[in-house]
């Protein structure tokens, strides 16, 4: 277990991309450093996108990235796009922390709900949103098609 006092969370750099891909293939979602590098330079350049690491003694042992979110038919939101905690730390706050990050990211912009997305077959990270105080507020498909 990773002490909470001893994490710090920072932003992440272009130099976290390899860590950032490989967490995010502990969930099955394959990019590479290099994608992953790309989609953070882009970020650079805007004040709507966040993502931040959870590092303990040097390691990054998680991240969650922040997107606003304005759409015609609701109201601005934040939505967390990604969180992933290395299997190793799940269950030691990490990702509550995180959450805890963004939440006061939105706060700080004047977003007064956030929301996120988790894959039907995650019941684990279900109850984990459900104890950190989010509800399931609907079931819907995703569709996509490529171009």
């Amino acid at each position: 277990m990773v002490p909470l006092n001893e994490m710090t969370l920072r932003r992440a750099v272009l130099a976290d991309a390899a860590v950032l891909a490989a967490l995010a293939g502990e969930l099955g979602y394959a990019r590479t450093a290099e994608e992953i590098g790309a989609t953070l330079s882009r970020f650079a350049a805007r004040d709507d996108q966040a993502v931040w690491v959870a590092e303990h003694r040097g390691q990054v042992l998680g991240w969650l990235h922040a997107s606003e979110r304005l759409a015609l038919e609701s109201s601005l939101r934040v939505e967390v796009l990604g969180l992933v905690v290395t299997a190793a730390a799940r269950g030691s706050g990490i990702g509550a922390r995180l959450l805890l990050e963004a939440e006061a990211w939105a706060r700080l912009r004047g977003v007064a709900e956030i929301e996120l997305r988790s894959n039907i077959r995650r019941e684990d990270a279900h109850r984990f949103y459900l104890r950190q105080g989010y509800l399931q507020s609907k079931t819907s498909y995703t569709f996509r098609k490529a171009l």
